[in-house]
């Protein structure tokens, strides 16, 4: 989107059917490199719409993937929804073993 009007200048999308970073990776590289040059050299930060809470983890300091992606019917160790249940609130979606937390 435009800083000044939030028009979208430019919007794409790429299919893939294997769920592993580097396929992720790969991905974002090349629907960066489809957006024209002019709007390109304006991008201050990017947003990405994955499939209904599907994420990637990464290392913003070395710019790698701390695990591999998880989709959104991953569902969360029974310890680790403990540990969640201790910091979000009552009712709050975090506490799912599904959520993306």
């Amino acid at each position: 989107a435009d800083g000044q009007t939030q028009h979208v200048v430019h919007e794409d999308s790429i299919s893939y059917s294997q769920q592993t970073p580097e396929v992720w990776e790969q991905g974002m590289h090349t629907l960066m490199s489809r957006i024209p040059v002019q709007v390109r050299a304006n991008i201050s930060s990017v947003a990405v719409s994955g499939t209904s809470s599907s994420s990637l983890v990464m290392d913003p300091r070395t710019n790698t993937v701390t695990r591999g992606p998880r989709m959104y019917d991953f569902a969360a160790s029974e310890a680790a929804v403990k540990t969640v249940i201790k910091y979000a609130p009552d009712g709050h979606t975090a506490r799912s073993a599904t959520s993306t937390l």
